[in-house]
């Protein structure tokens, strides 16, 4: 039986990253061989910079990203980040008007019934801020965090999808 420590690496130093602490970040834990096989959790974090990364001029980030293999079988595999919706709007700290962030978690993870083994597929998006707001046609519709959310999620040949909108 072998075990490693946990083993980390970041991105190397430029000013503005590492003020930020938005250096990208790799990650191996959990790594460990015996009889049943290999196990380890391997992740990186910082990928993609929601101020700086934009996708058809909407602006994303892509935080995490994760893969497990738990007894030389695939175990679970993800990620997550934050995008923005351009005519959605928050407040940032300063009170002023800015793009509001959705955050989105997406993942694939083994499950078992028996003998029988499938994956599940999720993805969920939920606001980050407390409150966010559209502004259209003389009306202000506004959107509370703890109502509101997307969640897509497929099992066993069955799919789930919830959306969930709350507020004024």
């Amino acid at each position: 039986d072998k075990k490693a420590d946990n083993k980390k690496a970041k991105s190397g130093k430029d000013e503005k990253s590492d003020k930020q602490n938005k250096r990208i970040s790799l990650s191996v834990k959990g790594f460990y061989i015996d009889k049943s096989g290999v196990s380890f959790n391997i992740s990186a974090k910082n990928i993609a910079d929601f101020n700086t990364c934009k996708l058809g001029g909407w602006g994303i980030s892509l935080d995490n990203i994760y893969f497990d293999v738990l007894q030389s079988n695939f175990n679970k595999a993800g990620f997550n980040g934050k995008f923005s919706v351009p005519l959605l709007n928050q407040k940032n700290e300063k009170g002023n008007k800015e793009k509001a962030k959705i955050g989105y978690d997406c993942a694939i993870s083994r499950t078992q019934k028996g003998d029988d083994s499938s994956f599940k597929y999720t993805f969920k998006t939920q606001q980050v801020s407390d409150s966010i707001y559209l502004e259209a046609f003389l009306a202000t519709m506004s959107l509370n965090k703890e109502q509101t959310h997307f969640f897509v999620e497929y099992e066993n040949n069955k799919t789930r999808v919830e959306l969930c909108m709350g507020g004024k």
